[in-house]
């Protein structure tokens, strides 16, 4: 978790995923508004956002304390939370 203590820098200099993930994902039928969506170890949001942005509710763990306050102060309507035990997210 060496990016836990750089969670800003690593969200500025960390770089975004392709387009071209996004267009697959959307052709397969995968970006539905009002889907569900589990995104682990969120970091800060990159596929959160775009997920978000296509109308799904979005549940974003991260078991980085400050990576995960930052993911919530970046995406709100995000559940942002920080782990999952024994299959559940707690």
């Amino acid at each position: 978790m060496h990016l836990e203590a750089q969670a800003a820098s690593y969200a500025r200099a960390g770089p975004p995923y392709l387009p071209a993930l996004w267009d697959t994902v959307r052709e397969l039928g995968l970006l539905k508004p009002g889907q569900h969506a589990l995104d682990l170890g969120a970091g800060t949001g990159q596929a959160t956002g775009p997920l978000l942005a296509a109308g799904l509710r979005v549940t974003a763990v991260e078991p980085g304390p400050q990576l995960a306050a930052w993911l919530q102060a970046a995406y709100p309507a995000a559940t942002v939370r920080p782990s999952i035990k024994a299959g559940i997210v707690a």
